[in-house]
């Protein structure tokens, strides 16, 4: 996910036979938003100030005074490139100059540039963070830190959630929106796509900022220069830019110098800590419920009976099937490990299965899932319960019904 780094802004000042009891003040802007420059001269003194310039407020820079050429007949106080920290629209003070020679004409040679956001405590992030979609939902963690195929270099601390297009995307922290785009549609896995995904940033009080992305084709529900709330919905999720398939691209970004940011470690708040770092293949969820409990194998309530498994997702799902027919069941798994696998399958109230199927997952796989054969049974009609059973602890069980007939 590349990120935008926002143009150098560059100006040259020419004073001719400047008097040391002049008092001259000039600031130059590059349109309605951004980080302006002031020059400030009191008699043979040149004072260089940065401020925010921008149509809302809440706004955090990192702002960088460089010089662009050599300066004539002027000296500074400090070495340059410098950087500071620009909050609200109140002017900092960047530099200071000494005049040689007040009778002469002085050339100041300065560029500057900025960023959103704050280089401070970049290594000591450990504000929890909200899930980002609505509250008692559970979604999955595609990739995480670190991980192949995109997340490493400058993006190696985001997380890829597995959500369908259209999920509500909910604000991880209170902030100001910075940035959003939901102009773009269509998605691949091309060079053509990498700057075409729909986003949203939130600009937070401590100078870091979220990024939420591959958002929904006019699906963001915010303006630039609002505040919103954590929880509060900002857009809905969807299947743009540079991506395969439908999900939602978090990350948090600092600046790492004076140009450029990158991603920072974090932690989400969910039903089980209180600061987790998300892992490939997990679940995560927050309801508020208090005290915190310890993480299940899976969720009951995400086992399905199903005719057909398509992207490894469950498709026509029932409880109700024909004698002849063969049909799923779908078992997300929540902590991805190693587990062993039973379902018995019992036919109306009977203590014995009529069917056993087990298995042992490889580490790695998110689902649980078995085919069931109800030919191999003799008058398969009735009522069933399928009994799911994890690592020899029985965790819940499924009711169908079986139909008489073909």
């Amino acid at each position: 996910m590349a990120r935008c780094i926002i143009p150098l802004l560059s100006m040259a000042l020419f004073a001719q036979n400047a008097l040391p009891a002049a008092d001259w003040r000039q600031e130059y802007c590059a349109g309605d938003r951004g980080v302006c420059m002031i020059y400030e001269q009191t008699g043979s003194t040149v004072d260089v100030y940065l401020r925010n310039k921008f149509p809302f407020d809440g706004i955090i820079t990192t702002a960088s005074l460089a010089q662009s050429g050599k300066n004539e007949n002027i000296q500074g106080h400090a070495a340059l490139p410098q950087a500071l920290i620009c909050r609200g629209a109140e002017a900092v003070k960047a530099a200071s100059f000494t005049i040689i020679d007040p009778d002469s004409r002085w050339n100041l040679r300065l560029t500057w540039f900025w960023m959103y956001g704050t280089m401070e405590d970049r290594d000591k992030e450990k504000h929890p963070y909200r899930l980002p979609f609505e509250k008692g939902r559970r979604f999955r963690v595609g990739q995480t830190f670190n991980d192949t195929p995109t997340h490493h270099g400058d993006h190696a601390y985001s997380v890829d959630w597995l959500m369908p297009e259209g999920t509500p995307v909910c604000a991880a922290r209170g902030g100001v929106v910075i940035r959003t785009e939901d102009s773009y549609s269509g998605s691949g896995w091309t060079e053509e796509y990498k700057n075409r995904g729909n986003l949203v940033e939130i600009l937070h009080e401590d100078g870091s900022f979220a990024h939420y992305a591959h958002l929904k084709h006019k699906g963001v529900t915010v303006r630039e220069g609002d505040t919103v709330e954590a929880g509060e919905t900002i857009a809905y999720s969807g299947n743009t830019g540079y991506s395969k398939s439908p999900h939602l691209h978090f990350a948090l970004f600092r600046p790492l110098n004076m140009k450029k940011s990158v991603t920072v470690p974090y932690g989400f708040v969910t039903d089980y800590s209180d600061y987790e770092v998300p892992e490939k293949g997990a679940i995560y969820v927050f309801t508020g419920a208090s005290p915190k409990k310890t993480r299940p194998r899976f969720y009951m309530e995400d086992a399905v009976l199903c005719r057909d498994i398509v992207d490894d997702q469950p498709v026509d799902i029932a409880d109700s099937f024909s004698p002849k027919e063969r049909f799923y069941i779908n078992i997300p798994i929540n902590i991805v490990r190693s587990h062993a696998i039973r379902i018995h399958l019992y036919k109306n109230g009977n203590p014995t299965p009529a069917l056993r199927y087990a298995w042992t997952l490889k580490k790695e796989w998110w689902q649980a899932r078995t085919e069931v054969d109800l030919t191999k049974v003799p008058d398969p009609a009735g009522a069933w319960r399928a009994e799911i059973i994890i690592d020899n602890k029985a965790i819940g069980s499924k009711e169908f019904t079986v139909r008489p007939g073909p």
